[in-house]
């Protein structure tokens, strides 16, 4: 039933396209013809509204930047005088200015004076002679005229600023101007002046000024504008050096592309008042000095900044600017070559249909959402890539790309929404149709595990359903090279048995190597058709329908129909087809594996009875193991109840095993030593306890037990298996060794003790000059004294094993470097070799202790040094006071200790029988006896040793400084 499903998910989804309905062919013909509506509209002014506001978005964006230090305003805020109904100044005043600029060192003065051009023409020439004067004394003065939509033609006096003309030529004007109106300054101006240039600046529909003109035409004749020749003068350039031609002014070496009436896009820069400036009355108030640091080697624009004076103008940037500081931008971007480039009109109209083109591939092959989305995307696009140029200050118009891109994207994802609702109806039409083909097939797989059966059922249900003559289905072969017949309907069905098809050869074949399904109308007519088999079985074919069944990517067979009885084969017979043969393939495909699955559930129920035999086997071995162990055995389950109790366990604890078995262990284990031993959590213990438990007090029965968790990692709670070792023998051979040891000591003192009076005698009546004798004497004593050193170390060894605390006899110590000495002189043996250093600690002082104990444990100390050293070197004593301690170490220069047996050294009767010591002698009690010493004074001992380069034995107390009370030692020394 899953694979129903998902056959039926895959026809419907392969039935109802998201967006593919919708070619590629129509969505480029929709897309060209709504370019070709934007490219109408853009070609007759429609979008320049748009355009506009666009412009002004990246202004924004872009934000203004730094302006330049070259170009510097100084503004007149107030007329000076007024006359003949218009603002003006008085003459002098302005010859007085230009004066000052000269003197400052202003590279060029530029005479940005509204009125200038029409109310100075009305002033008699020798009133201008002033000014006239100063400008020709400065040599760079530059003076506006104006193309004025209205006043009186001035054809007369053309000829006073011809040769300021860049040459015949008329260029295009913006609608607010009437062509031959002109108005010019005084003659006496003109002649003075170094520059004569037209001043306007057309404001676009909206009344915002985005453009400003390079050079002007009237009357046929080609004029540079007011900014144009400061340039010119800028570069040195003698004047009517300016060409117009192709859409680009050219000045010199320099060259602007403009609009077809001379205009260039102005890159502002700054906003209101963020141009540099000065006033008329801050100028006229400085010092020369104070004015020339700010004027010289700039270029000066003087001009006005109220709106009395001066029409305020809209920019991108500000909504109000004097004209004159629009002057400063434009002059500025000439200088810099920095205006706003603006590609060929061709350039945008491109773009737009490029990306036109570009929609429709993408949003043809997406669904509605998605090609609503990659409209979305193209659109943000284009205004990235657009913003980014302006900031790289170029001008890329985007109106026409947008407006391209949104309409043609919008009109494709409203097609593809109506052509995906409607292929979704008639596919969920034909998806109804079919379910029942699916429904049937999963019935017959459901109502059948025998493979022939349903393989038969399955083609006679597809024959009918489609309506077929014959319907056969041909597996491959393990090798994939022939296709064989497994079922065949039809009157001459039986007859295919024997046959096999190559695999790539006719068209059963060909359908196999490719895996695609394939319809014949006319078989006669198709050259993929092999005769041999129809001629064989004498059955006529007209039309044939072959589909592969495929599996994982795979072609396991074909199913192939024979002569559609009514009509021809179909796409829709195709996909029926393809549902069963896909069916077909999942059935074979589940007998194949149901197959493998029961072979191998018989081969593991085999192995199981196998392992479940050698499993008895085991534990009928194991049993008879634990049950022959002279050590007790139990064992516990994760609930505490035995699993195992042999019969050593019974015998040592007096239960009967048998009714022990499946009991809880405390419930059987009455003992308390035993039942805390189970009880007890082993995870801190690391998994395992050890422990001597006496289980009758009388007899002085012992047990050494074992117990150990046998964790099962599935589970959290864990087994246990305890062992218990009867030691009973052991401990009476070691009381025994015990009191022969205590016994043998304590009989030995009396006779060293008498050798030790009888030396020390003869010692004194010998002849002083008989030094054989005294060295042998000497020898008989210190032999003597060790052997009660010896002897004491047996006494406290029985003492320590007996559980008794030892004795100790309080001394003061205040030679410490004679006990070091006379412990030396003890432990001399003769042709050692060794050497000897002695330090004790100046700080050192008196300290309390046994001192026969402490004799003892640097007697043991110093004479393994000697034995662990056998190729001589130096031996160390050293005494220190440390943090409240005394400390002593004993460090030689001998053989060490390997790490491994370090933790054996403080263990009784163990000796370190190693070749790599050599023979060694010893009882294997020394540091055994030491350690309780040491412990008995309130302290310990440790060992630091490298193999090979020696080792340091450290022994520590504490620092008493008199003998400890019954109520507690006195304060230790600090350190």
């Amino acid at each position: 039933m899953q694979a129903k499903a998902c056959v039926a998910a895959n026809m419907y989804h392969m039935r109802v396209p998201n967006a593919a309905t919708l070619r590629i062919r129509p969505a480029i013909w929709m897309a060209l013809g709504v370019f070709a509506c934007v490219a109408v509209l853009s070609g007759l002014g429609r979008l320049r509204e748009a355009e506009n506001v666009l412009l002004g978005m990246r202004f924004e964006i872009r934000h203004t930047q730094p302006t330049t230090d070259d170009v510097l305003l100084l503004t007149l805020e107030q007329p000076l005088s007024a006359g003949g109904g218009a603002v003006t100044w008085p003459l002098d005043r302005l010859a007085d200015l230009v004066t000052r600029l000269d003197q400052a060192g202003a590279v060029i003065i530029g005479l940005d004076i509204p009125g200038m051009p029409s109310s100075f023409a009305q002033m008699e020439a020798d009133g201008a002679d002033e000014l006239a004067e100063v400008m020709r004394a400065h040599g760079r003065v530059v003076l506006p005229m104006n193309l004025a939509a209205e006043g009186d033609p001035q054809l007369s006096r053309a000829g006073e600023i011809a040769r300021y003309a860049g040459g015949p030529g008329e260029l295009m004007r913006p609608k607010s101007l009437d062509p031959g109106l002109l108005a010019l300054p005084p003659a006496v101006l003109i002649e003075a002046a170094a520059g004569i240039g037209a001043n306007n600046v057309f404001p676009d529909t909206d009344a915002v000024v985005r453009e400003a003109p390079l050079a002007v035409s009237w009357n046929g004749m080609i004029y540079p504008a007011f900014w144009t020749e400061m340039v010119r003068l800028s570069d040195d350039l003698p004047a009517g050096n300016l060409r117009v031609s192709d859409g680009t002014v050219r000045l010199g070496e320099r060259a602007w592309p403009v609009t077809a009436s001379g205009e260039a896009l102005i890159n502002y820069r700054g906003g209101y008042r963020d141009f540099p400036r000065v006033s008329y009355h801050v100028a006229i108030g400085m010092t020369p000095d104070q004015f020339r640091a700010l004027v010289e080697g700039r270029i000066v624009i003087v001009g006005a900044d109220l709106a009395p004076l001066t029409g305020y103008l809209r920019t991108p940037l500000a909504p109000r600017m004097p004209g004159a500081e629009v002057a400063a931008h434009v002059t500025d971007n000439l200088l810099a070559d920095d205006l706003l480039s603006r590609p060929s009109p061709s350039v945008s109209y491109l773009a737009a249909l490029a990306l036109a083109l570009l929609t429709a591939w993408l949003v043809a092959r997406a669904g509605p959402f998605s090609g609503l989305l990659m409209t979305g995307l193209l659109l943000a696009a284009i205004l990235i890539v657009g913003v980014g140029l302006f900031i790289m200050n170029v001008y890329l118009p985007m109106s026409e790309m947008l407006l391209t891109v949104a309409l043609t994207g919008a009109l494709l994802v409203a097609n593809s929404a109506a052509t995906v609702d409607r292929e979704r109806v008639e596919a969920e039409t034909r998806l109804r149709s079919r379910l029942q083909t699916i429904a049937g097939i999963g019935r017959l797989t459901n109502s059948s595990l025998d493979r022939d059966q349903l393989l038969v059922e399955t083609l006679r249900w597809a024959e009918g359903e489609i309506g077929a003559e014959a319907c056969s289905l041909l597996l491959m072969d393990e090798g994939g090279k022939h296709l064989r017949f497994e079922v065949a309907l039809g009157e001459k069905g039986p007859m295919l048995k024997d046959f096999r098809i190559e695999v790539g050869k006719g068209i059963a074949g060909v359908v196999a190597l490719t895996g695609e399904p394939v319809i014949v109308d006319d078989v006669l007519t198709d050259p993929r058709w092999a005769t041999d088999i129809a001629d064989a079985i004498e059955f006529q074919t007209r039309s044939i329908l072959c589909v592969p069944m495929s599996l994982q990517d795979r072609v396991v067979g074909v199913i192939e129909l024979i002569n559609k009885r009514e009509g021809v084969f179909t796409d829709q017979d195709v996909q029926l087809l393809t549902v069963i043969a896909h069916q077909a393939a999942l059935f074979l495909e589940t007998a194949r594996l149901y197959r493998e699955l029961s072979d191998r559930v018989d081969f593991a129920n085999a192995e199981l009875r196998d392992a479940h035999r050698r499993l008895s086997l085991e534990m009928a071995r194991i049993s008879t193991l634990v049950d022959q162990m002279a050590d007790g055995v139990i064992a516990t389950d994760a609930s505490d109840r035995i699993v195992i109790f042999n019969d050593a366990a019974g015998r040592m604890l007096d239960i009967d095993g048998d009714e022990a078995l499946g009991n809880p262990v405390l419930a059987v284990v009455d003992h308390p030593e035993l039942s805390s031993l189970f009880a007890m959590p082993l995870s801190p213990l690391g998994g395992s306890h050890e422990t001597e438990i006496v289980l009758d007090e009388e007899t002085g029965r012992t047990i050494l037990a074992h117990i150990a968790l046998i964790e099962r990692p599935e589970e959290q709670a864990a087994d246990k298996c305890a062992v218990f070792t009867d030691i009973t023998h052991l401990k009476q051979l070691d009381e025994m060794k015990m009191d022969l040891i205590s016994f043998v000591s304590h009989e030995l003192k009396n006779p060293i003790a008498s050798l030790q009076g009888a030396c020390q005698m003869l010692t004194e009546r010998v002849n002083t000059d008989d030094e054989q004798t005294l060295q042998l004497l000497d020898i008989a004593r210190r032999q003597g004294r060790r052997m009660q050193y010896l002897v004491q170390d047996f006494l406290d060894l029985s003492r320590i094993e007996a559980g008794m605390r030892l004795d100790l006899t309080w001394m003061e110590i205040a030679d410490p470097e004679q006990l070091i000495q006379i412990v030396f002189e003890l432990c001399r043996q003769r042709g050692s070799g060794h050497g000897r250093a002695i330090e004790v600690a100046e700080d050192l002082g008196v300290f309390w202790a046994d001192r026969p104990k402490l004799e003892s444990v640097m007697i043991n100390l110093i004479e393994n040094a000697h034995k662990y050293s056998p190729g001589g070197g130096t031996i160390t004593v050293r005494i220190l006071s440390r943090e409240g301690q005394v400390i002593i170490e004993v460090q030689d220069e001998g053989v060490g200790i390997k790490p491994e047996n370090i933790a054996r050294l403080f263990h009784s009767f163990q000796r370190i029988d190693d070749d790599s010591y050599g023979r060694v002698s010893g009882t294997g009690v020394g540091l055994y006896v030491c350690k309780h010493i040491l412990e008995a004074h309130g302290g310990g001992i440790e060992v630091e040793s490298v193999w090979g380069e020696g080792s340091t034995f450290r022994a520590h107390f504490p620092h008493f400084t008199a003998a400890p009370g019954e109520d507690g030692g006195p304060p230790r020394i600090s350190a």
